[in-house]
């Protein structure tokens, strides 16, 4: 017997867990949080008619999932008519993941939508993609991570893989900062024109514009960017803060005016396996265990304005970044994805040394009306 569940949060929330067993590498949104992304509450929905989300069951077992949503901002900004689809969990059975996909088709299908793509959890800003390889290698936090049959169940359910993607990894403890300083960054660092600031929990609070304004400037070229408000920059990395190290994330500033950031945080998928994402009294132990024992850091994002780009800026900053990486016992940095068109990120990669973690793709399928 196949049960279909909407909105129904509690089922949505285990299926994951249901179908992937204790000892995946797998780390869940952490359950709060992945509350409120899938609700009002969220400002990239206008009203609960811009999105839903399904729980199939199985001879009451939990057999698969999927989130649908418009994301109005995208469709204005590229003039589309796309619905994303994300959070796919599905057991390695056909019928189940065409159910999935039906119920998807059919919300964008009522809304006019001329397409469905995914996995975006919820934008191109939070984890996106369809992991296609690499499934030994543990994720970090932000890192879309499937299973090995995931492409193939939409391969078959007539969904076509577009935008190839990989996510990476810098091996900080046996890299030599001063192996990727060209003359150029050099000349940056010493430069008294340039001031590179780490950025501390309290100075983050103060410089949220600052970011937010070259994070819009910086990707407004990249594919699948849509500039983000106050808002959503607030509700997608306000609880940032309390994972933030003081001394691995970086501000610069050339004559006072900001012209770069990157943004670290520690890994904290050791503490989301580690409670499965749930909130519970062991969970301020292992928050406390992963502040004493933290090896891995994540880049959420680098982001350089437009007019400073291929200068030198970034590379000084990732110099300052190894360099506060190793003095706090970091060991490795991952980044969550970069396109294959992405040539200067994909440079930067190659001068770190950075080795590839996973390829990733999007999916999409046209709708017939």
């Amino acid at each position: 017997m196949v049960e279909i569940l909407e909105k129904d949060f509690n089922s949505f929330f285990k299926v994951p867990y249901a179908i992937r067993g204790a000892n995946s590498l797998f780390a869940g949104t952490f359950e709060p949080d992945l509350k409120k992304m899938l609700s009002v509450k969220n400002p990239i929905f206008n009203s609960e008619e811009d999105y839903t989300y399904f729980t199939i069951k199985k001879n009451n077992e939990f057999v698969g999932r999927i989130s649908v949503h418009i994301h109005h901002a995208y469709n204005r900004h590229y003039n589309e008519k796309k619905c994303y689809f994300g959070f796919f969990e599905c057991i390695d059975d056909q019928t189940i993941a065409d159910q999935l996909f039906k119920c998807a088709e059919s919300f964008a299908l009522k809304r006019a939508c001329t397409s469905i793509s995914g996995n975006f959890n919820l934008t191109a800003m939070q984890e996106m993609g369809v992991m296609l390889n690499g499934f030994d290698k543990e994720p970090y936090i932000l890192q879309s991570y499937g299973m090995p049959y995931y492409a193939k169940l939409m391969t078959n359910a007539r969904l076509a893989p577009i935008f190839p993607m990989s996510t990476y990894e810098m091996d900080i403890e046996n890299i030599d900062p001063h192996s990727i300083l060209s003359s150029k960054q050099n000349a940056l660092l010493n430069n008294p024109e340039f001031e590179f600031i780490a950025i501390s929990k309290k100075l983050y609070q103060t410089l949220k514009p600052s970011i937010l304004e070259l994070f819009n400037k910086g990707f407004e070229n990249n594919a699948h960017f849509v500039p983000i408000t106050m808002d959503e920059f607030n509700f997608q990395a306000k609880d940032l803060i309390y994972f933030m190290d003081n001394h691995i994330s970086f501000l610069v500033k050339h004559n006072g005016i900001p012209i770069g950031v990157s943004i670290q945080i520690p890994d904290i998928n050791p503490f989301l396996r580690a409670t499965k994402s749930k909130l519970s009294l062991s969970a301020i132990y292992h928050y406390f265990k992963l502040k004493n024992h933290r090896h891995r850091a994540l880049c959420i994002f680098s982001s350089i304005a437009p007019e400073y780009q291929n200068k030198g800026v970034l590379g000084a900053i990732l110099y300052l970044i190894i360099i506060a990486l190793k003095k706090r016992g970091f060991k490795k940095l991952g980044i969550t994805w970069i396109s294959e068109t992405n040539k200067a990120s994909l440079k930067k990669m190659e001068d770190g040394k950075a080795t590839k973690l996973h390829d990733l793709c999007i999916f999409e399928k046209y709708l017939i009306h």
